[in-house]
């Protein structure tokens, strides 16, 4: 691991109701409180292991509490793990600390808690502004929750508040997407992420499609939503950076940036990833086995990837060109030691010679065109096919 700064990710699984299409690992809230400090003592154990390996000799540059509702833990546990952090890893250089928070359970007295222990970012699960469609989408917020969280964190003090906006939730209407929208964007928060519901295999929405019971969205409405959503977001103060987030100048996500350039992470909780630069590893996704393991010292990884330079660089252009600003030659060159001399000839040869109005070139980066991000997953396989071809 050549890395200077990376990111850390905190996995925290509980959730006061597991939404019916979420597959991220998650665990039912409704326990003893011991159980939510035998958890806080073994993800404190965990990175007091870590920082015990190579991961310690590196510079904490992101913080990220995710799940689940991080949100679900007291001030005090997450003030605990936050003073590990800073007390076994450098956090000299840290740029920002972010938490998930619920929008149906927060208060002034945990927002104002969370801004004096260092977090400085606050992200909210809105994904909606109207009552029924938060209702298809099995949230237990409403719209007026939402609104008041926001507020909370801007009267507590955060300058950097994200909010997730969903589409293609069953019953959602063109003119509500619309209208969540416009709130989103008059609530003064610095960044929105858009996200189109999908029906992962497993979870109860999925069964519910199968089944007949749950009428999806069509696709060409899908479709509207999404296009929408990027003339709407850029005719304001907002900017596309990333495929599906917008921030206002300076306000990108630093922490998922790592993700998209590929800055070594280390992911810590259970089923949290991890990437080093060479290897993709991953805990194991159950949560007693979690607590077992670091309970008796041992760090619960449940499977490990060794990547070769062709997963490295598929991953590379693939993420490079989710966000708008592309990829640099030089970077390439670096990176993977892959230098072309003239890429508006090559790239004619793949993609004929409409290829400009998927593809923009400067004298520096390859980026995509705003009608190349709407049918990416067309193009990336077409250009990872090509580099796979210049390196064997």
């Amino acid at each position: 691991m050549n890395a200077t700064e990376i990111g850390l990710y905190l996995h925290i699984p509980f959730c006061d109701h597991i939404c019916g299409y979420c597959d991220f690992f998650t665990v039912y809230r409704k326990t003893s409180s011991s159980v939510y400090d035998r958890f806080t003592d073994a993800l404190i154990q965990e990175i007091e292991l870590r920082a015990n390996e190579n991961w310690g000799k590196q510079k904490i540059r992101t913080i990220y509490f995710g799940g689940g509702t991080p949100s679900i833990l007291k001030t005090s546990q997450l003030g605990k793990i936050l003073k590990t952090i800073s007390t076994k890893f450098d956090t000299s250089t840290l740029a920002e600390c972010s938490i998930e928070i619920n929008p149906g359970t927060t208060t002034l007295e945990d927002l104002l808690a969370y801004q004096q222990m260092g977090i400085n970012r606050a992200s909210f699960g809105v994904q909606a502004f109207q009552d029924d469609v938060l209702k298809s989408a099995d949230r237990i917020h409403d719209a007026s929750q939402a609104i008041s969280a926001i507020r909370l964190a801007q009267k507590a003090g955060f300058m950097n508040i994200s909010l997730d906006l969903m589409f293609g939730i069953p019953g959602q209407s063109k003119q509500d997407w619309r209208h969540s929208l416009r709130k989103a964007i008059e609530l003064d928060v610095q960044h929105i992420s858009l996200y189109n519901l999908t029906y992962e295999k497993g979870t109860p929405f999925f069964i519910q499609k199968q089944n007949g019971t749950l009428n999806p969205v069509k696709e060409e409405t899908e479709e509207w939503f999404y296009e929408y959503a990027v003339d709407e977001m850029e005719n304001s103060l907002f900017q596309r950076y990333e495929i599906s987030n917008f921030s206002l100048p300076g306000f990108e996500s630093k922490h998922n940036s790592n993700y998209w350039d590929l800055v070594p992470y280390l992911g810590v909780g259970p089923s949290a990833h991890s990437f080093d630069g060479q290897r993709r590893f991953w805990n194991v996704n159950h949560f007693l086995k979690y607590l077992r393991n670091l309970e008796r010292d041992a760090i619960p990884v449940a499977k490990t990837e060794h990547l070769t330079e062709i997963m490295n660089l598929e991953e590379w252009i693939f993420l490079q060109l989710r966000q708008v600003k592309g990829f640099s030659f030089t970077d390439l060159k670096d990176r993977f030691d892959i230098s072309v001399s003239d890429w508006k000839k090559e790239l004619s040869g793949q993609f004929g010679p409409d290829w400009q109005k998927w593809i923009k070139i400067d004298i520096h980066t390859l980026s995509l065109t705003k009608e190349g991000m709407r049918v990416s997953e067309s193009i990336y396989p077409v250009i990872v096919d090509w580099f796979e071809g210049i390196i064997n």
